[in-house]
């Protein structure tokens, strides 16, 4: 077969072309629908997936917010004399699938389905996260008489940066992060190494940033085949934290299935209830 250079150069010229058309293409969907990226789960319809047999667990302690202008939904038991566990969860989560765990603690607890998540109005950003959480902690913290230093916050993936940006501002009694992150804009570098996404990320979540001046004790848990945030961000965040008292890592199980681990559930209990080892 003969070579024909200028074939095969026109035939490389389009191929540059269109793979420079895909780079942008995908480069204007990450900065037009990034909230949907980053937030997930407000497009999930999460009141509908949700079983029968969690309503025993829903109905007595559903309740309505009204934070910042937003209605959310949550939920919240009082159990007079112990610690308050506040749990911030996922970005593509229904927070009630926690409640039937948080309840099984025997303690009190609050968790709030994020803006825009299940029945809750609005947009979620960084920002209105971390506002709304605060507002919530005061409100409940208040009703219940509930000093900050008997709160135990508790982040779950994305939720770990809304702990450590609330901590930061309203020192907690403890600090819990499951699966997290050193920062979201470090995870989005690695997912994507040829966007520049310093620039285009609106929700950074820089908890490396902040844990350094965090002084309450610190638990972090980590899945050792998360696939969704690599356990090197988590042991990242952890060298951060002048007070760490318990890091583990559980073998075996991904990024959602962390209290499904072995031992998951004592060294969370212990920490949190006993005597903060893990």
């Amino acid at each position: 077969m003969k070579w024909d250079q200028r074939k095969w150069c026109s035939r490389l010229k389009k191929t540059g072309l269109a793979l420079v058309r895909i780079y942008f293409l995908l480069f204007a969907i990450l900065i037009l629908f990034q909230g949907y990226v980053v937030f997930p789960g407000q497009w999930m319809v999460f009141p509908s997936l949700r079983h029968s047999f969690l309503e025993k667990y829903l109905e007595p302690c559903s309740r309505t917010f009204h934070v910042n202008g937003e209605t959310l939904e949550g939920w919240v038991k009082h159990v007079p004399g112990t610690p308050l566990i506040v749990f911030l969860g996922g970005n593509g989560e229904d927070v009630a699938w926690h409640v039937p765990f948080l309840d099984g603690m025997g303690c009190s607890f609050l968790t709030v389905n994020y803006r825009g998540f299940g029945n809750s109005s609005g947009s979620p950003s960084e920002q209105a996260l971390i506002d709304d959480a605060i507002v919530l902690i005061d409100q409940v913290c208040g009703k219940m008489d509930i000093p900050s230093g008997e709160v135990v916050l508790v982040g779950q993936s994305i939720g770990s940066g809304v702990a450590v940006a609330v901590a930061s501002k309203r020192p907690p009694g403890k600090l819990v992060l499951q699966v997290p992150f050193d920062s979201l804009e470090a995870v989005a570098k690695e997912k994507l190494p040829v966007y520049p996404v310093s620039w285009i990320l609106r929700s950074p979540f820089r908890s490396d940033l902040l844990a350094p001046a965090i002084t309450c004790p610190v638990a972090v848990f980590a899945a050792l085949e998360d696939e969704v945030i690599p356990v090197h961000h988590a042991r990242r965040i952890a060298s951060l934290f002048p007070q760490l008292i318990c890091y583990r890592e559980f073998d075996g199980v991904h990024h959602m299935e962390l209290e499904d681990a072995y031992g998951f559930e004592r060294a969370f209990r212990n920490f949190c209830l006993g005597d903060g080892k893990g």
